[in-house]
C-alpha cells in the first residue's frame, strides 16, 4: 500500500529504510559465555505508564533503571487481536515468533522460544501468567513455580497457581500472598539458586499486574492523589466528542463514582491503576537487586515488554480490543550483557523478540520463525529483503547489492532522483552505502508532497546521513501547470513530464555523471516489459518504466530491479 500522508509516518519510513541498509556495518562480538536472559512481561500496561518515557505523574524507578541504562524501541506494536482477550494472541505471537493469523493460540505446534534455550543447554524457568495451555508450558520449561493458567484471575489474592513436579504442573494453595509478590518471590528464589551453578538460565516472569482487578495492596492503594493526575488528552471525560458511540449507554447514571464528575472519576481510576503499577515496579526492583547481589547482572540480558496497551476510556474505549495507539503500541526495552544505551524509532513487533533474544545469545533461529532479529543500535535494522537471513551475519541481500553496485559503478559518479518515497529512499541508502560521495541525490519539490516531506528528506538524507543532496523547489511551476486539471491520469502525466524537464536542468547544475539511479522494483518491470510479444498493460502510468529520454545520456543503475 501507499504511505500515509502523516509527516510522522514519512519520518519513520525514511529512518527505517536507511537504518535497514546501515545495519550490516555493525558486527557483533561473540560473548565469552552465553548470557542469561531475564524476560519481564507485564499485563495491560499502557505504553505511556512509565516515568522515564515521559509520564511525570507515575513513579516507576525500577523500570526506569532498565530504560535509562539500556535500549528502548519507541515504535513497538502488536498486530491486534481476533478476540477481546488480547492477552491470548499477544502471548501466542511472542512465544511462536509468528504474526497474528499464523500464531497458534494454544501454542500446540512449532518450536517455541523457551525450547530453543532448552536445547542450547539453558535452564528454563517461569512464574506468572501462561494463557496458552498447560501442555505447551510443560514442553517449554525445566522448572516452574506459581504459574497461573488463564486470562484473568478474580483477585490478586488466592490466585489458582501450579508448580512443576517431575515435569508436570500440579496445583497448590498459594494462600493470601498478592500475585505480584508471589511471582517475584519465585523468580528471586530461582535466580539465587542459579547463582551457584555455571549453567545459563532463561527466566520468564509474565506478571498479571496491572491487569484487572485493579486493587493495589496497602499503601500502594493511596500512593497517588487523584487531584495531581493528568488525564490523557484523548480521554472521553475531557473529549466526549472522541468517544466511540458504540461504547455509550453501557453504564447507567453516575455509576460507582456517585456524584463525582466524569473527570474526577477518571482521575481516581488512573490513581489506582498507577498505584498497582508502582507496586509491580517495586517487586521488579527486588528481582533486579537479586541479580546484582548474586553477581549475575553483568552477564544477564534483562528484557522488558508489555503484552499490549489499555484504553481506559481513551477515545471512549474501555478495554484492549481496539486499534488505537494507546492499545496496540507496546513497550520493549532492554539492558545488560551486550545491549548498548540508546533508542530507535524503527517499527518492530512483539513477535520480533523471539529471534532477537536468539540472536543476542548466539542461538540459531528456527526456520519457521517469521519475526526478525532487531539490532540494539541507534537505528535498528529490520532486514525484510526476501532472501535475507534472520541475522545481520547471514548472506544478506543488502551485502550482495552493495557489492554489485560497486562493481557496476567503479569510480564513476551517480545521480539519483530522490522522491522521499520508499523505493527511491532505499535505493539512495543502498547506493550511498556502496559508493559514498560518488552519489548525488536531486530532490524536486513539486508542490504536492506530503506534509513537511521536503524538510524531512533534507534532514534525514542531507544532515543525518551526509548524502550529497541538491534541492530544487519548483512548486510554482508544477502548480501552474496543474491548475484546472481534474483527471488523475492527466495530472500524473503532467507531473511526470514536468519533472523530467526540471530534473534535466538540475543534472547540469550538479556536474557530470555517468549513471542515473532509479528505485525501480520488479513489479514495475513486469508491468512495463512485453512478455511473449504482448505489450504490458497500463496499470498506472507512474509504475510503467520504459527507460530514459534519448537526450539524457546516462546509463541506468537499478539496484532494486529484481526485488
Amino acid at each position: 500500500g501507499r504511505l500515509s500522508n502523516s509527516p510522522d509516518m514519512t519520518t519513520r519510513t525514511l529512518t527505517l529504510v536507511v537504518a535497514l541498509i546501515g545495519a550490516i556495518a555493525w558486527p557483533s562480538a561473540a560473548a565469552a559465555k552465553r548470557p542469561n536472559v531475564l524476560f519481564i512481561f507485564t499485563d495491560d500496561q499502557r505504553p505511556d505508564a512509565f516515568s522515564a518515557l515521559g509520564n511525570p505523574d507515575i513513579k516507576t524507578p525500577n523500570m526506569d533503571r532498565i530504560i535509562n541504562s539500556g535500549f528502548v524501541f519507541n515504535q513497538a506494536y502488536i498486530q491486534g487481536s481476533m478476540t477481546g482477550a488480547t492477552c491470548l494472541p499477544s502471548r501466542a505471537m511472542l512465544m511462536s515468533g509468528k504474526p497474528l493469523f499464523r500464531a497458534p493460540l494454544r501454542l500446540d505446534s512449532g518450536v517455541l522460544m523457551p525450547q530453543v534455550f532448552q536445547k542450547a543447554g539453558y535452564k528454563t524457568f517461569a512464574t506468572g501468567k501462561w494463557h496458552n495451555g498447560e501442555l505447551s508450558f510443560e514442553n517449554c520449561f525445566d522448572e516452574a513455580e506459581a504459574v497461573f493458567f488463564g486470562g484473568a484471575a478474580r483477585s490478586h489474592i488466592n490466585v489458582p497457581v501450579h508448580q512443576m513436579i517431575a515435569g508436570l504442573m500440579v496445583p497448590y494453595d498459594a494462600g493470601e500472598t498478592f500475585s505480584t509478590d508471589m511471582f517475584a518471590d519465585a523468580a528471586i528464589d530461582f535466580i539465587e539458586r542459579q547463582s551457584k551453578t555455571e549453567q545459563p538460565f532463561f527466566c520468564y516472569i509474565p506478571f498479571t499486574a496491572p491487569h484487572s482487578p485493579v486493587t493495589p495492596p496497602g499503601k500502594w492503594a493511596t500512593m497517588y492523589d487523584p487531584k495531581n493526575i493528568t488525564l490523557p488528552p484523548n480521554h472521553s471525560a475531557l473529549r466526549p466528542d472522541l468517544a466511540d458511540k458504540r461504547q455509550s449507554g453501557r453504564r447507567g447514571g453516575r455509576g460507582r463514582g456517585g456524584n463525582a464528575s466524569p473527570v474526577d472519576r477518571a482521575k481516581q481510576q488512573y490513581a489506582t491503576y498507577y498505584g498497582l503499577i508502582s507496586h509491580l515496579d517495586h517487586h521488579i526492583g527486588r528481582v533486579l537487586d537479586t541479580l546484582e547481589k548474586t553477581g549475575q547482572a553483568d552477564n544477564t540480558i534483562g528484557l522488558f515488554a508489555t503484552d499490549h496497551g489499555m484504553a481506559m476510556n481513551s477515545h471512549g474505549q474501555s478495554g484492549k480490543h481496539n486499534a488505537y495507539e494507546h492499545t496496540t503500541r507496546v513497550q520493549i526495552f532492554a539492558s545488560g550483557a551486550g545491549v548498548p544505551k540508546g533508542s530507535s524509532d524503527a517499527l518492530v513487533y512483539l513477535y520480533d523478540i523471539y529471534p532477537t533474544l536468539c540472536g543476542l545469545t548466539g542461538l540459531p533461529i528456527p526456520d519457521e520463525v517469521e519475526g526478525f532479529f532487531i539490532e540494539f543500535r541507534p537505528f535498528v535494522a529490520l532486514c525484510h529483503f526476501p532472501d535475507c537471513s534472520h541475522t545481520h551475519e547471514g548472506n544478506c541481500a543488502v551485502k550482495q547489492a552493495v557489492e554489485e553496485i560497486r562493481v557496476q559503478v567503479g569510480k564513476e559518479k551517480v545521480i539519483l532522483g530522490l522522491s522521499g518515497g520508499l523505493d527511491s529512499s532505499v535505493a539512495a541508502a543502498l547506493i550511498h552505502k556502496a559508493i559514498g560521495k560518488q552519489l548525488t541525490c536531486i530532490f524536486v519539490n513539486n508542490g504536492v508532497l506530503r506534509a513537511n516531506e521536503a524538510s524531512v528528506v533534507k534532514k534525514v538524507f542531507g544532515r543525518n546521513f551526509k548524502v550529497k543532496l541538491h534541492y530544487e523547489d519548483s512548486t510554482n511551476l508544477f502548480i501552474r501547470k496543474l491548475r484546472g486539471v481534474t483527471d488523475p491520469e492527466s495530472k500524473r502525466k503532467i507531473i511526470g513530464n514536468t519533472f523530467i524537464d526540471v530534473f534535466q536542468k538540475a543534472t547540469r547544475k550538479v556536474g557530470k555523471a555517468k549513471f542515473l539511479a532509479q528505485g525501480t522494483l520488479y513489479p514495475e518491470v513486469i508491468e512495463s516489459v512485453p512478455i511473449g510479444g504482448n505489450p504490458a498493460a497500463l496499470i498506472k502510468s507512474h509504475h510503467n518504466v520504459g527507460g530514459l529520454p534519448e537526450k539524457m545520456k546516462f546509463k541506468l543503475l537499478e539496484p532494486l530491479r529484481c526485488l
